[in-house]
C-alpha cells in the first residue's frame, strides 16, 4: 500500500505536490486554524488553502474535512451535554452552513456534510467537467 498512499505534513496552502496528482486529501482541524488572528476572523487564508488542495485533486478527487463548528469558548461547552445547547445559541460563526459555503466557494461540490457535536464532517468533490 505504501506504493499508492503518501502520507505528508506540509503548509496547507502551499502542499508542494504536482497539479492534478491526488485522488483523496484529509484534513484534520486546520481550517479552523488558519484565519488572520486578533478579532480580523477572515476566511482568506481558509480559501487559499481550499483552493491549492483543489489544484492538487485529480478531476472527480475529494477532500475530506474534519473541523469545528464552535469558536472560542463556546467549543468547551459543546463537550458538556447539560450546555451544549447554550454553546450553540452562542455559537454564531463557522456553522456546517459556513463551512459548506466556504467549501463551494473555493469550487469544489459538496457532497455530504454532518455535524456531531460541535464538529463537522464534510466531502468535497472535484468536479470532473472543465
Amino acid at each position: 500500500m505504501s506504493d499508492r498512499v503518501r502520507l505528508v505534513t506540509t503548509d496547507a496552502t502551499r502542499l508542494g505536490l504536482r497539479a492534478g496528482s491526488a485522488d483523496v486529501l484529509t484534513a484534520a482541524y486546520v481550517l479552523f486554524h488558519l484565519h488572520d488572528g486578533g478579532l480580523r476572523r477572515s476566511d482568506e487564508r481558509r480559501l487559499l488553502a481550499l483552493r491549492e488542495w483543489l489544484r492538487v485533486l485529480n478531476p472527480g478527487g475529494r477532500v475530506v474535512v474534519f473541523d469545528l463548528t464552535h469558536t472560542g469558548w463556546t467549543n468547551v461547552l459543546a463537550w458538556t451535554p447539560g450546555v451544549y445547547i447554550a454553546s450553540r445559541w452562542l455559537s454564531t460563526r463557522l456553522t456546517p452552513a459556513c463551512w459548506r459555503a466556504l467549501v463551494a466557494a473555493a469550487g469544489f461540490e459538496v457532497e455530504s456534510c454532518e455535524e456531531r457535536r460541535g464538529n463537522v464532517v464534510l466531502v468535497g468533490r472535484k468536479s470532473t467537467g472543465p
